[in-house]
């Protein structure tokens, strides 16, 4: 008599279960586990086929901590290129195969966590023999394994979204991992910080252990800076090839225009200042050691950037190209900070130079030949309508065509009469056609909300949209009001992130060269407008111990022109244009081929966007 195959599986996890009870584990660390188990399956590999794991030198303190049951909480402030998923993935392996307990894994979001079960873990399941043996058979899937859940003996993988508030309910775990705890959303729904509703998943557990790594974001509002300092923070120290000085690597010390070149930088000495070529630097790595700033309190720190790392792709030259290539971009500078650096991005906290933003002022009196898309914004005052009609091309180019007060009290028809004029107005294109606004957005924060929405409301299908400010840090650029059946409910504006949008409008304003998110100012406008886009300043301060920073208005300044430039960028995020077919059609007319009338009907949005 034949037994059935889900049988057979059944009868193979109790075995094992019992065999793994029967038999202690055998004392190893991370590393040592990784070396002699672990394999790399080809999905997440460069190389052909299975390759065996080989723990490199920075990689070894970290895996060791991360397994540990002597430390507590393990913080890894990385850049890219530093292998920290392997490592994820080497640390669930070890404990599924020598200390079973429940693991939870925390994603960025839900989706995130499907493409990590799916890359990363079922992979390795399949290619690393000891957890495949311990692995429930995919074809057999029930309610106990899903993507997300997977059934061990004696424990369960899960696998969640920080965007999700459930995922954090009803789960018991020993060990809780974060990955790209930085880009997590600011709360789980209604409850709170993901990480401490992760750490309370593990109270239960007298040997827990809490494993938290990502790429850092801004300052002020970066997770894993502000878990590192919480940290011993250990740093890296490797040794000078010729007079052994141990030092960490620092980006400013890495020469390419003196000793060195772009294409064979150098790295200088702390102490000796010898010209140290790239080839050493394996060398350096190897005979490294971990080295904390602080008392271990519990909780182990590690930074580490890609100066160190063995990646092809992640040489000293790489590093100097890429910062070469940003260098002149702050919002390049910062993703290259972010992710090159394992920094956190420092926002430009002092105020922004009105008089350089009013000398850089260009003749143009029509809509440049590069925009294809204009934008109102409306602030609404106690006697006006302030009015910025902006036009924008590729790469979020833009250029301001008009700023306009609308002098009259809001709560009078006349002046909102005035407004609707103004937004029907087609305004003339140097190609010799003309462009109505696309999308409008009314700030409804004031006095005036009620006046706002009765004027939006009829207008709609024109997308005049009334919003409001949520200035509160990592609040998404535009998220549209809820909805009731088939409409957006009445009296609800549109929620605007404010103090995201200005972090972007001045890194803007600080570019020098037009292209990618540079804004452009015809002669029209005038000092005081720049002296309001201006006026406010980026703080910083401390509450209960944790850094914020704020967007203070100093007493007396007026920030309308900054209002109006922050709703804009809202509108064209909101409106979203394919600007690829606006480019094509432009070229048409440069080139003189019949094209598609441009100052068609503007399309109706259906539904807002959340950036």
């Amino acid at each position: 008599m034949s037994v059935r195959p889900e049988y057979h599986a059944a009868l193979n996890m109790i075995w094992l279960d019992v065999m793994k009870t029967l038999t202690p584990p055998i004392p190893m660390t991370g590393s040592q586990w990784a070396d002699k188990y672990f394999w790399i399956s080809p999905e997440s590999s460069s190389a052909r086929g299975l390759s065996k794991w080989s723990t490199r030198s920075y990689q070894r303190g970290i895996l060791d901590a991360m397994t540990d049951p002597n430390i507590e909480q393990v913080i890894f402030k990385k850049s890219s290129r530093l292998g920290y998923t392997k490592m994820i993935n080497i640390t669930t392996g070890f404990y599924l195969h020598n200390n079973p307990r429940n693991i939870l894994i925390s994603q960025p979001t839900i989706e995130d966590a499907q493409g990590f079960s799916k890359d990363e873990v079922s992979p390795m399941l399949r290619d690393t023999p000891v957890l495949s043996l311990l692995a429930p058979i995919d074809k057999y899937k029930d309610s106990d394994n899903t993507i997300l859940r997977k059934q061990f003996p004696g424990c369960n993988l899960y696998m969640i979204g920080a965007n999700s508030p459930r995922g954090y309910r009803r789960i018991s775990a020993g060990t809780i991992i974060f990955d790209e705890i930085s880009g997590y959303p600011p709360t789980a729904g209604k409850e709170g910080d993901q990480f401490l509703l992760g750490c309370r998943r593990a109270e239960d557990y007298w040997d827990k252990k809490i494993i938290a790594g990502s790429t850092p974001t801004v300052s002020g509002q970066c997770k894993i800076s502000e878990l590192y300092e919480q940290s011993d923070m250990r740093r890296y120290f490797v040794p000078c090839p010729f007079c052994g000085k141990p030092q960490t690597l620092e980006f400013d010390r890495i020469d390419f225009s003196g000793k060195g070149t772009i294409k064979k930088p150098v790295y200088i000495c702390i102490s000796c200042e010898a010209a140290i070529e790239y080839k050493y630097q394996r060398q350096m790595v190897d005979a490294g050691e971990w080295i904390a700033e602080k008392e271990f309190n519990g909780i182990a720190g590690f930074y580490l950037w890609s100066a160190y790392s063995f990646s092809p792709g992640a040489t000293w030259a790489h590093i100097v190209k890429e910062f070469l290539n940003s260098k002149d971009n702050p919002e390049k500078l910062k993703t290259w900070v972010n992710t090159w650096k394992g920094r956190e991005w420092d926002q430009d906290l002092k105020k922004i130079d009105s008089n350089l933003l009013y000398e850089r002022r260009e003749s143009y009196d029509k809509i440049p030949e590069y925009a294809g898309v204009l934008t109102a914004a409306v602030d609404t005052q106690d006697d006006r309508l302030e009015v910025l009609i902006k036009a924008w091309g590729a790469n979020e180019e833009s250029w301001n065509i008009s700023h306009t007060k609308i002098i009259g009290d809001p709560a009078q028809p006349e002046v909102w009469e005035r407004l609707d004029l103004l937004l029907l107005t087609q305004f003339p294109h140097i190609l010799g056609f003309s462009l109505p606004v696309s999308c409008t957005l009314i700030d409804s924060g004031g006095h005036h909300a009620d006046a706002v929405y009765k004027f939006c409301e009829p207008r709609t299908a024109r997308n005049v949209f009334p919003v409001k400010g949520a200035n509160q840090q990592g609040k998404p650029i535009i998220v549209a009001p809820k909805r009731k059946g088939n409409k957006r409910a009445k009296g609800h504006p549109f929620m605007v992130g404010v103090f995201t949008i200005k972090d972007i409008l001045m890194s803007r304003l600080q570019l020098e060269t037009p292209g990618l998110g540079y804004i452009h100012f015809p002669l029209s406008f005038t000092a005081e407008y720049f002296n309001q886009v201006g006026a406010e300043r980026k703080t910083i301060k401390y509450l209960k111990g944790r850094r914020v920073e704020e967007w203070i208005l100093p007493s007396g300044k007026r920030n309308e022109a900054l209002d109006l430039e922050v709703y804009s960028i809202a509108a064209i995020r909101l409106y979203c244009p394919d600007m690829n077919i606006l480019n094509e059609k432009l070229k048409s007319i440069l080139n003189n081929r019949p094209i598609i009338a441009a100052n068609r009907r503007p399309r109706i949005i259906s539904r807002g966007i959340n950036a």
